[in-house]
């Protein structure tokens, strides 16, 4: 019931409110690069004089993490694990500082048992997971860099459902909605807009506070499998676990997906034009035509390029973000 209630809860904002675009796919499908694509297909739109009908006139789009005082964003990128992410790298931060002071991991998870008011088993997995990463990470570690350590998504998807989430089922939307309530009245100006793209919408509260709250144009990034496990051991080195594929955060966004078709635009088309194209190109390269005028040698580099490009292309990309922003937004 607090969910209902907070799905229907208007955020304050002075002037005009924001544009307001969520991406939502299962880990590898290209939530983070298909908002990078949105990004820049909207600021070049704008630099062709298209600002007018918008009110922008910031500097292009700017993560949140990067934003400083000196930014002038005309839109910015955030997530519902933006927080999640500080929260982490806060708890691994303090961790690390006192298991180097001799304290016990009894020790430790009583310290986050008091501090968050988490139950003595909460706080023993907690911690458990923390020191089953490797030492000696940096905040960007958690913040920014895009290849994650190991044990990394096991803590925030343990850290963000089975402990905040279970204190306040909508703890990480109400962190969301502060955060562009301050944003926007920060570096929005007069009788401006800003842009916001959500890139990690995953639980059923999440997307309907997306969709009906924010009133966002939903991006359902809808990726076949093996291209996204591919994907994912080539940026992280490794597939991720079969208890991090099954989560919670993996599946509900499918079954939102299922209940709410109308609601979004399923972004996938580009992967099945690529994989056909794709095709012609290899089937090209097996004709006697090319045999005759390439070496083998570079039959077989072309065939490999052709296939890496396929298997790690994002789904969504910078021409069809341009055709959305020009057929949706004007």
């Amino acid at each position: 019931m607090k969910d209902m209630k907070l799905s229907k809860t208007k955020l304050n904002f002075k002037g005009k409110p924001p544009v307001v675009f969520a991406f939502f796919g299962k880990q590898g499908s290209g939530k983070d690069t298909s908002a990078q694509y949105l990004a820049d297909a909207v600021k070049d739109e704008m630099n062709k004089g298209y600002d007018k009908l918008y009110h922008f006139k910031g500097k292009g789009f700017v993560n949140e993490m990067r934003l400083t005082d000196k930014s002038n964003p005309n839109g910015i990128i955030v997530s519902f694990a933006g927080a999640l992410k500080e929260e982490v790298y806060s708890l691994y931060d303090k961790m690390c500082i006192q298991s180097n002071l001799d304290y016990s991991m009894e020790d430790l998870g009583k310290i986050l048992m008091d501090e968050y008011g988490i139950s003595k088993e909460q706080a023993a997995t907690t911690v458990s997971l923390i020191f089953a990463m490797p030492k000696g990470l940096k905040k960007e570690d958690f913040l920014i860099n895009q290849s994650k350590p190991k044990g990394y998504r096991e803590i925030l998807q343990y850290w963000g459902t089975q402990v905040r989430r279970k204190q306040k089922n909508s703890y990480w939307i109400e962190k969301l909605g502060q955060r562009i309530e301050e944003l926007d009245a920060k570096y929005k100006k007069e009788k401006e807009r800003l842009i916001f793209v959500i890139s990690d919408a995953r639980f059923i509260n999440e997307l309907n506070y997306c969709a009906d709250v924010l009133q966002a144009y939903m991006m359902y990034l809808d990726i076949p499998d093996d291209v996204r496990m591919k994907r994912l051991k080539k940026r992280d080195g490794f597939e991720p676990k079969k208890n991090v594929k099954n989560h919670v955060s993996e599946t509900e966004l499918v079954l939102w997906a299922d209940q709410n078709e109308g609601k979004f635009i399923r972004l996938s088309n580009r992967y099945k034009t690529a994989e056909l194209i794709s095709k012609f190109q290899l089937e090209e390269l097996d004709t006697n035509y090319m045999r005759n005028i390439l070496s083998k040698k570079e039959i077989e580099r072309r065939k490999a390029a052709i296939q890496e490009n396929l298997e790690y292309s994002s789904v969504a990309g910078y021409s069809l973000f341009l055709e959305f922003v020009r057929n949706y937004l004007y």
